[in-house]
């Protein structure tokens, strides 16, 4: 189950906005303090709403809780649903006239994804970019302190991530998570005036 059907079975006991937001935030925070501290907030609004919502699985929704090697932070599943519904038609059809129709389709798709990133200005993709240059910005307004030779630790808030860039890992998981660097991965190598957009996961 994602994240938005979780959130719909869970929300028939627990209504209300802002115990949706504190949802959300508990599945989009990244890392444990993070976590903790909203999974407390959430705590607060209404008792035992913390062990209802524990009962599912949190390693299918939460990202503090998901692995880092596939560089995919997403917490619901439209995907899969978008493509049931794009290989609807031919799933009506016999066996070798639904694959021969469902490669027909996923042959024409590709060509316009090659189209459409012959259209790129830069070896990045534009969605890519559309989380990197939030990150860049975010980085403004970090404070940072060297820590070693590949470390940094970074403040933010009142958070203090650590950062090391011969592994590309900060402790927020965002990297690691999305293969893209994060606000304290580019404040750090900004630090060093290396190009952060050359960390970007291939």
């Amino acid at each position: 189950m994602c994240a938005r059907h979780i959130l719909a079975n869970w929300s028939q006991n627990w209504r209300g906005i802002e115990r949706r937001k504190k949802f959300w935030a508990c599945a989009r925070a990244t890392f444990e303090a993070h976590f903790k501290y909203n999974i407390n907030a959430l705590a607060k609004l209404g008792k035992c709403i913390v062990e209802d919502l524990i009962k599912y699985n949190m390693e299918k929704w939460c990202k503090v809780f998901f692995l880092t090697f596939s560089k995919c932070d997403s917490i619901d599943n439209n995907m899969v649903e978008s493509l049931n519904a794009w290989i609807l038609g031919p799933r009506n059809k016999t066996i070798v006239s639904m694959l021969e129709e469902i490669r027909i389709k996923v042959m024409s798709r590709v060509s316009k994804s090659r189209a459409f990133a012959d259209t790129w200005i830069a070896k990045i993709s534009p969605m890519t970019m559309m989380v990197f240059n939030p990150n860049v910005t975010r980085s403004m307004q970090c404070n940072i302190e060297w820590n070693g030779d590949d470390g940094f630790e970074v403040l933010e808030g009142a958070y203090k991530h650590t950062v090391n860039l011969d592994q590309q890992k900060c402790c927020c998981r965002s990297w690691k998570l999305k293969g893209i660097p994060c606000a304290h991965g580019i404040v750090a190598m900004n630090h060093l005036n290396m190009d952060a957009s050359q960390a970007i996961s291939s």
